[in-house]
């Protein structure tokens, strides 16, 4: 699963209209306690769940596993920013119905508040703190 803004809103640079009294939002941020988190809990899915990486490839019989994070700039720095600022809108409009009800605001508004994160990524400079992890997987005979 894509670590949502499923990763944007984990780990980030925090621009102001994310410190918001509706997203809850501070720099040192997890999904804890974010109505994002709320939402994807109601629902039955551990957006948490990619921070055990690594048990996922020892578990499958990968050796010499790395996993880190990497930062990826939101609608800054080059192509890989304009590429994730172009899918952002994409996820939310995914997690909209799921998201909306626990922040306890209206189509209009939702819209406003997207359409103001989207002008802001690149002005903060925001940007994702992706879990990413590799490792060899032994051929067998």
């Amino acid at each position: 699963m894509y670590h949502f803004t499923t990763a944007h809103v984990l780990h980030h640079t925090v621009n102001p209209f994310y410190q918001s009294k509706r997203l809850n939002l501070h720099t040192s941020c997890s999904l804890k306690s974010t109505p994002v988190r709320k939402a994807t809990q109601a629902r039955g899915v551990d957006i948490e769940h990619v921070e055990k990486l690594e048990s996922f490839f020892t578990d499958q019989g990968f050796t010499n596993v790395v996993c880190r994070h990497v930062s990826c700039p939101i609608g800054w720095n080059g192509l890989e920013g304009d590429m994730l600022l172009k899918n952002i809108p994409r996820v939310m409009e995914a997690m909209r119905p799921f998201i909306m009800p626990v922040m306890g605001v209206g189509q209009e508004e939702w819209a406003e508040i997207m359409n103001r994160l989207q002008q802001q990524y690149g002005v903060y400079r925001t940007y994702n703190i992706v879990p990413v992890g590799y490792g060899f997987k032994p051929l067998q005979n």
